[in-house]
């Protein structure tokens, strides 16, 4: 399976916790991060633009978001991409995807990149990204309820 993810959702994804902008969302938005935290086959493309967590987004305006400035979501998606040293287009593996997230973004680089979100303010994202979880143990597993409703 291959799912079109914009590069800043990698990072949405470390601090998601059930919570979303619609019930819709957030079924779509769990299942997506299950397959990015679980060690099975999906490979992930990195886009520039509305993409697979998007889809089920009330915000979603043509080829836009509406919430807050599409083209700070852009930049914000630029920034991701410049630290993971990454291209549009990329196509990783989940497990090569988290590795390289882990490694190349620090919360404080998570902290500049997102500034002005709202989701940041809760410091899921930040507290996601800090347990940094050991290669032997799965991240899924390891961030328990987070994927409850």
């Amino acid at each position: 399976m291959r799912v079109r993810l914009r590069p800043h959702h990698l990072l949405c994804f470390f601090g998601f916790r059930g919570l979303g902008y619609s019930p819709a969302f957030v079924d779509n938005m769990t299942r997506l991060a299950g397959l990015f935290f679980s060690r099975g086959r999906a490979s992930f493309e990195l886009v520039l633009g509305p993409d697979d967590v998007c889809a089920a987004c009330p915000h979603l305006k043509g080829k836009g978001c509406s919430n807050g400035s599409d083209a700070a979501v852009r930049a914000r998606d630029r920034a991701v991409l410049g630290l993971l040293r990454l291209k549009t287009r990329s196509r990783l593996g989940a497990t090569a995807l988290r590795k390289r997230v882990l490694k190349c973004v620090s919360v404080e680089e998570l902290r500049r990149v997102c500034t002005g979100c709202g989701w940041l303010a809760r410091g899921y994202c930040e507290e996601g990204l800090a347990r940094r979880p050991s290669q032997s143990n799965s991240l899924l597993t390891s961030l328990g309820t987070s994927f409850s409703k």
